[in-house]
């Protein structure tokens, strides 16, 4: 894990990235937002589309309604949590990212994200999250449940459809339902850092 920096830092760094070949095809990096302080819960999505570009904050288009909307099912709000994506940056036509780009992303800013933030819980939105969170793939089959695999900083993660799949697809939006049915009682537990503490409550089970 890097040495932790402190939010300012971590923004510079981002807005000034210029490391891979996604940063020509966008307006500007975006951040996590809103938060500037620790939460016990992260959800990283894939990357900005092109309102988030043009903003310079996550989940702000289409898909970020369909996602304000889960939240509010779960019972909290952005504040809550630290909300950020695993490429910072727009990639033209919303093409899916390079691994090469994912790699850079990861190792220059969402590592020190984590090393900063430290959550307990993360919520990998996406295939390319859970993917780089787990070293898994076959999200459809595997959404919705618990993995013990950021030991780095004890993380569990759980994966989720993404909001930009579930608006485009009614079959991914039940299943992202069903990805908010189990989270919801699981995260008080975490934001409380009760999951810190104790790990898994009675009746969970990590894969």
């Amino acid at each position: 894990m890097y040495p932790t920096l402190q939010p300012s830092e971590l923004r510079t760094r981002i807005l000034e990235c210029r490391a891979c070949t996604v940063r020509p095809e966008c307006e500007k990096p975006t951040p996590w937002w809103p938060r500037d302080t620790p939460s016990e819960v992260m959800m990283i999505g894939r990357n900005p589309g092109i309102n988030e570009d043009k903003q310079g904050l996550p989940f702000v288009g289409r898909g970020g309604k369909v996602f304000e909307g889960w939240l509010k099912g779960l019972g909290i709000s952005r504040e809550d949590i630290w909300l950020t994506n695993l490429i910072k940056c727009y990639s033209a036509a919303d093409r899916k990212p390079k691994q090469a780009e994912i790699n850079t992303c990861w190792d220059l800013h969402l590592r020190r994200e984590l090393a900063f933030c430290r959550p307990s819980l993360v919520v990998a939105l996406g295939s390319e999250s859970f993917t780089a969170t787990t070293g898994l793939d076959k999200l459809s089959l595997r959404h919705g449940m618990i993995y013990d695999r950021l030991t780095e900083i004890g993380a569990f993660v759980l994966g989720a459809i993404h909001p930009g799949s579930a608006m485009r697809s009614s079959v991914y939006l039940d299943m992202m339902v069903e990805d908010g049915n189990t989270l919801k009682p699981l995260l008080p537990y975490a934001l409380s850092g009760q999951l810190r503490e104790s790990g898994l409550p009675p009746g969970w089970e990590a894969k």
